[in-house]
C-alpha cells in the first residue's frame, strides 16, 4: 500500500483527475472501516493505511489540499475530491492539521463561491469535516475569508437556492455554539459578529436559529 499511495500522490501532481483513484481506494477500505464503527475492530490493511497517513510522506489529505487550488477543474471533479476528502478526515481525523496553514484552508473556502450550487453545498459538508473538534480550524477559518464567502451564498430572494441556504443554516447551527477549551475559545455571540458586516440582519438569523434549536430540543424529549 505504501507504494501505491506515493504513486497516486506523484500522478496527482500531474494530474488532478487522479482524485477519482483515491476515491476508489477509500471505497475498498469501506468494508473495514464499517466494521471498525461496529466492533471496534481494526483490519490489518486498515491499520496500515491508518499508518500511512500519519507520514507527511504518505498522507493523502496534504497531497489533495494542493490540488484544490487547481483552478482548471470541472464541478465533477470538486465533487469527487470533496467527498475523499471528508472520508479522510472521518477516517484519520489528525489529518485536519493539515488546515492549521491559513493557504489550505483559504483553497477550500474559495469552492463555496463556484457556481454550481452542488458544488458550494458540498464544500460547506467538507468546511464541517475539516473544522469538527478543532478549534484552530475554527480560526484559520475565520481569518481565511470564511465568515464573510460563507454567509453571502445565503440568499432568502432566490428560490432555486433553498437547499443551499438549509445547507448554510446547518453550518451555522454547527459554527454559532460556544466554544470551550482554552484563551482561543469563543462565543456563538462572539462569533455572530463575524457575519455582520456582510449580513446586517444576523441578529434575525441568530434569533431563528435559537428559534430551531429550541423546537428541535423538544421534538427529541
Amino acid at each position: 500500500m505504501d507504494s501505491q499511495i506515493l504513486q497516486l500522490i506523484e500522478r496527482l501532481d500531474e494530474d488532478a483527475s487522479t482524485v477519482t483513484k483515491i476515491d476508489e481506494l477509500l471505497a475498498k477500505l469501506l468494508p473495514s472501516i464499517e466494521k471498525l464503527h461496529v466492533s471496534r475492530y481494526v483490519s490489518p490493511e486498515l491499520q496500515l493505511f491508518l499508518d500511512l497517513q500519519d507520514d507527511f510522506r504518505t498522507n493523502l489529505t496534504n497531497a489533495l489540499v494542493e490540488v484544490y487550488r487547481n483552478d482548471e477543474w470541472n464541478a465533477e471533479q470538486v465533487l469527487v475530491a470533496n467527498r475523499v476528502l471528508q472520508g479522510l478526515l472521518m477516517i484519520h481525523p489528525a489529518s485536519r492539521v493539515v488546515f492549521h496553514r491559513q493557504r489550505n484552508m483559504a483553497s477550500i473556502i474559495k469552492y463555496l463561491g463556484h457556481e454550481d450550487m452542488e458544488v458550494a453545498k458540498s464544500t460547506i459538508i467538507t468546511l464541517i469535516h475539516v473544522m469538527i473538534n478543532d478549534l484552530q480550524n475554527f480560526r484559520m477559518f475565520e481569518s481565511a475569508g470564511g465568515c464573510s464567502a460563507l454567509i453571502k451564498r445565503f440568499d432568502l430572494d432566490r428560490q432555486d437556492q433553498q437547499n443551499l441556504n438549509y445547507k448554510v443554516i446547518e453550518f451555522l447551527l454547527f459554527y454559532l455554539v460556544d466554544e470551550e477549551g482554552g484563551p482561543e475559545a469563543l462565543t456563538g455571540a462572539q462569533k455572530s459578529e463575524l457575519f455582520r458586516s456582510d449580513f446586517a440582519d444576523i441578529d434575525w438569523l441568530v434569533e431563528s436559529l435559537n428559534d430551531m434549536k429550541a423546537e428541535l430540543g423538544t421534538i427529541r424529549e
